[in-house]
């Protein structure tokens, strides 16, 4: 039976109850209203960014749309450019300003193109950084195979040895039974052979070579310090002509432009001597194509000074 303290305890304990239960209805609401303030601000978030992602989308087409318009005015710049120089270039010559020929031949020129062909020519008799790698490793193939086959002829032996010795049927009978099976498998004879004649024939091209290489190395040299000339005479003339007042040929002007760009002058230069040598060196006289039309009968090391000469030029 309760007690009234017990009573009054349990009517204390009731009302604690009621009141933390009308807390957590207060805090639910709040929650819940918290809730919404979260779910209404997640809302105008996402409408904010849809609106910034659409303006910056359209500032990337105004700015693509600029610099299309930038281009195309650059273009037309360019051609403009082009026009005035030729104008300017058409009043000159009828007024009768001389033009610069930049090809122009005298006996050291002359001299120095002999010397470069005989050079070149020389240097084509040789073989080449990849022929000499590829008859190189062919030796190096048979050495290894030779090694290899050495290494399983003495096992091979080795296990004959104790088979003759060996009592049939015993342990170590079967061990040397079962090298002389792995060893035996390795001695491809073929293989060695077909190795043996290429490593032969390459070793052959390679002391011919290093002969050759000797024999003609004065000729090598004599050439590359030519065209090391030639290069250096090629780059002067461009220098003083565009500094001069004479006209530039219709060929450097159409390739080059009158004078070098105001960024990258150096790699301009370097790119105009090149074809000037290109000229040069194969007597290329077209007026207006830089290096002319390769012919057919040209040689492997004429279309190789063409496809270098014809790499991306600095306007």
């Amino acid at each position: 039976m309760s007690t009234p303290y017990d009573v009054d305890n349990l009517r204390r304990t009731v009302q604690q109850l009621q009141k933390s239960v009308s807390a957590l209805d207060g805090t639910e609401s709040g929650l819940r209203s918290l809730r919404e303030d979260l779910e209404s601000a997640e809302s105008s978030l996402g409408s904010r960014l849809d609106d910034v992602e659409a303006s910056v989308e359209q500032r990337r087409s105004d700015i693509s749309e600029v610099e299309d318009s930038i281009s195309d005015l650059e273009s037309d710049v360019a051609d403009m450019a082009k026009r005035v120089a030729w104008l300017e270039r058409r009043a000159r010559a009828e007024a009768g300003d001389p033009v610069v020929d930049l090809g122009a031949r005298n006996p050291r020129i002359n001299r120095l193109v002999k010397q470069v062909t005989a050079g070149r020519a020389a240097e084509a008799r040789l073989l080449s950084s990849v022929d000499r790698a590829r008859l190189e490793a062919k030796v190096r193939a048979f050495e290894q195979t030779a090694a290899a086959r050495d290494q399983a002829l003495a096992e091979v032996l080795a296990a004959t040895a104790v088979l003759a010795t060996a009592g049939h049927g015993t342990k170590a009978f079967e061990q040397a039974a079962g090298r002389y099976r792995t060893a035996r498998t390795r001695l491809d004879t073929s293989l060695f052979a077909r190795q043996r004649a290429d490593a032969a024939a390459a070793r052959t091209a390679l002391q011919r070579d290093e002969k050759l290489d000797q024999d003609l190395a004065e000729a090598v040299a004599v050439g590359k310090d030519a065209l090391r000339q030639l290069t250096d005479l090629a780059r002067t003339r461009i220098s003083e002509a565009v500094a001069g007042t004479a006209l530039l040929p219709v060929w450097f002007t159409a390739a080059f432009g009158p004078m070098p760009p105001r960024s990258g002058a150096e790699r301009w230069l370097a790119r105009a001597t090149t074809t000037l040598v290109y000229r040069i060196s194969y007597t290329v006289t077209d007026p207006v194509v830089a290096l002319g039309v390769i012919p057919e009968q040209a040689t492997v090391r004429q279309r190789e000074d063409y496809q270098e000469a014809k790499k991306p030029r600095y306007r």
